[in-house]
């Protein structure tokens, strides 16, 4: 039997029952079934049938998640920290500020190695004066900067200071041996000027040779003969001008 008629089977076996209840009878009058009965029959059918057609409320159905990736935190690398120093390639002037219109302070030796302090324009280093309680300014050109150099302050150069000629060299000494024919004159002197260009050499007033900065001898061949009188100078120049010229003068005899 099919649900559906099921449900019409009890529902017209309450309807007759209800019904049976009203029918007269040859008995005594009984009492007849009330609106009480009646609503109760009523509401035991709905009931029976809401019973039957009641279906179940489907769930909703969960779409599986993927697992949420967790992120890894990198490991921290803190850089180890070296002082920054500046190897000398070359003989270099350390100056008062980076470029030539600064004073020479001092000069840095070949295979020398000092501390940087700073970072200045034009491929400067501020460094510390071997020896001393201050600082100069090294040009990178003919040196090599290791060490931590990335940590170090950007330096505001001075102001450039008024050029000025460069301090007469002193104590100028010779030898010389005269022949004959010419004359062979061995001179020196002592460099006491650290922003010279170089040094000026004249033989009888008239210009003789330039040598480089630092340079303390020299040594000249001339013609002469017995008798014959030279006088020698040297003297410093820079942009600004010269130094002082110091002279020797001799004869031959």
């Amino acid at each position: 039997m099919t649900v559906r008629n099921l449900v019409r089977f009890l529902i017209f076996s309450i309807l007759l029952a209800t019904s049976a209840c009203n029918l007269p009878q040859s008995q005594p009058e009984q009492a007849s079934a009330g609106p009480d009965e009646t609503s109760i029959a009523a509401t035991v059918a709905a009931q029976v049938t809401q019973a039957l057609f009641k279906t179940a409320t489907p769930r909703p159905s969960t779409t599986p998640q993927p697992p949420t990736a967790t992120a890894t935190a990198s490991p921290t690398i803190t850089p180890t920290y070296s002082p920054p120093l500046l190897k000398i390639n070359e003989n270099t002037n350390c100056r008062s500020g980076p470029g030539e219109a600064y004073k020479v302070l001092v000069v840095l030796k070949s295979g020398q190695s000092v501390d940087i302090v700073g970072r200045g324009p034009q491929g400067y280093w501020v460094v510390k004066m071997p020896g001393k309680n201050d600082t100069c300014w090294a040009w990178g050109e003919f040196a090599t900067a290791s060490g931590s150099t990335h940590t170090l302050a950007e330096v505001t150069p001075p102001p450039t200071a008024t050029a000025a000629p460069p301090a007469a060299p002193r104590g100028l000494t010779y030898d010389f041996v005269c022949t004959f024919s010419d004359v062979t004159v061995n001179l020196g002197w002592t460099d006491v000027a650290t922003d010279e260009s170089g040094y000026r050499l004249l033989r009888n007033g008239g210009p003789l040779v330039e040598l480089p900065a630092d340079i303390t001898a020299y040594t000249d061949v001339a013609a002469a003969s017995p008798g014959s009188s030279f006088t020698y100078s040297v003297e410093a120049f820079n942009s600004a001008g010269e130094s002082s010229p110091i002279s020797i003068s001799f004869t031959c005899p």
